[in-house]
């Protein structure tokens, strides 16, 4: 392997790591990756919940339920299959293995001879 190839892979390979990075950091940093849910949007837009409870006292403190976060996290780990396996680690994993791939067979390449 030449010395260029081995550096366009390393570059894209540091692209993807710095790029995922990043994008996790700005997402908030969250563990796992999320989705917004279409379910979670509509519970949360209930007129009033307590209402189905009003006869058993359970809302007698006139707390309002805890909302749940519904945004986009882009997480250090997945949280399953489908998109939600986008994640930091899913992408600079295989990044890394790749530029370490490029290093060792570029280093193999080059011999042992101390000459030269």
């Amino acid at each position: 392997m030449s010395t260029a190839v081995r550096n366009i892979i390393w570059v894209i390979c540091s692209v993807a790591i710095i790029a995922s990075a990043a994008m996790t950091i700005a997402t908030g940093g969250h563990p796992f990756t999320q989705f917004p849910s279409d379910t979670i949007a509509e519970m949360q837009q209930a007129d009033d919940p307590g209402d189905l409870f009003s006869n058993t006292g359970l809302t007698d403190t006139h707390e309002q339920p805890e909302e749940v976060e519904n945004e986009f996290h882009f997480g250090w780990l997945p949280a399953g299959g489908g998109a939600s396996a986008l994640s930091f680690a899913s992408i600079s994993g295989p990044a890394l293995v790749m530029a370490l791939l490029a290093w060792l067979v570029n280093r193999r390449g080059r011999g042992t001879d101390i000459t030269s």
